[in-house]
């Protein structure tokens, strides 16, 4: 597919490179990265402006859960530039947009989304 926005919600335990569209679940619903990048900020954050290499510092609380379902503060957001973009559909029949760099939870580990293969059985995103 087209490349994609990377952009990054950071939290303790690690953070997440995906296309501003990617949808997160968090402590107000599920919202696209996007949406987490425009309420963290009080919707002063413009795609229109966005950068390579801007970081953006949240203004206001939102947690995300990580693999365990435990909550995770945001404390930072950063547009990394444009990258190759792969879809990866679940057994749900959901497609999510993911860089190749991403890590998803395997039965067999942690692997990149550009490592992946139709035989891997994926855990948690």
């Amino acid at each position: 597919i087209n490349p994609a926005a990377r952009t990054t919600c950071v939290k303790p335990s690690g953070n997440a490179c995906q296309s501003f569209d990617s949808m997160i679940k968090t402590s107000e619903g599920d919202m696209s990265l996007l949406e987490i990048f425009q309420y963290t900020t009080d919707n002063t954050f413009d795609i229109e402006k966005a950068y390579e290499g801007q970081e953006v510092r949240p203004t206001k609380e939102l947690y995300v859960y990580d693999e365990n379902n435990d909550k995770q503060l945001v404390s930072g957001l950063y547009v990394n530039g444009y990258d190759e973009s792969y879809e990866v559909e679940f057994e749900t029949g959901e497609i999510h947009v993911f860089t190749g760099n991403h890590k998803l939870l395997t039965t067999d580990g942690w692997k990149l989304v550009s490592e992946l293969t139709n035989d891997d059985e994926i855990i948690s995103h």
